[in-house]
């Protein structure tokens, strides 16, 4: 159904960009990768590099094409300097070519910038995770999640995390919430 909403929009209105940005997005957290890139340069097509680049990168996250990603958030950095999400993926592009001070300063910026910004505490557990300290990558998606329990990708992490820690129950658990969150999604989807 969101696709079918998206697209509905995007044949209306195909000049504006924010559909195209909103299927790609859609597209990437569905797994379907290359489709949510052509959607990015769709966008960049239009005329609009700075949101698309902020598209492209969560793309790229999703893909594990860091110095892509990099590339990406930062030249949409300047025309977005106070933007958790910006920063978030900044970070996780940073943490993703082992930069990790880099990427737990970006984390934290991305946190105080927006506190409620799921996307920024899952940043901030990634890099606490590469650096071995399960309990504050718990800690920092038991926020993030408050904050939005439906970042199903932060179930993920904190299982991972959880596991990491020894803690089989409080994984599964995780596990199974982000599976059935994942289900709900792709059934959604359509």
């Amino acid at each position: 159904m969101a696709l079918k909403s998206i697209s509905r929009s995007i044949a209306m209105r195909p000049e504006r960009t924010r559909g195209y940005e909103e299927k790609a997005l859609v597209l990437a957290d569905a797994g379907l990768l290359n489709q949510a890139l052509a959607g990015c340069k769709r966008t960049e097509v239009l005329g609009k590099k700075k949101s698309s680049r902020i598209a492209e990168a969560y793309v790229r996250f999703r893909r594990g094409e860091f110095e892509e990603m990099l590339e990406c958030t930062q030249s949409a950095m300047s025309a977005s300097p106070k933007s958790a999400n910006l920063s978030a993926l900044n970070s996780l592009a940073l943490a993703g070519l082992g930069r990790v001070d880099e990427a737990m300063e970006e984390a934290i910026k991305a946190t105080e910038l927006h506190n409620l910004e799921a996307l920024a505490w899952y940043a901030l557990a990634n890099i606490h995770l590469k650096k071995d300290q399960f309990d504050e990558a718990i800690k920092c998606l038991d926020t993030g999640l408050e904050a939005d329990p439906h970042y199903r990708f932060s179930y993920q992490l904190r299982a991972a995390a959880h596991r990491r820690a020894g803690h089989e129950v409080e994984a599964d658990s995780d596990q199974s919430k982000f599976d059935q969150l994942q289900t709900q999604f792709m059934a959604d989807l359509l």
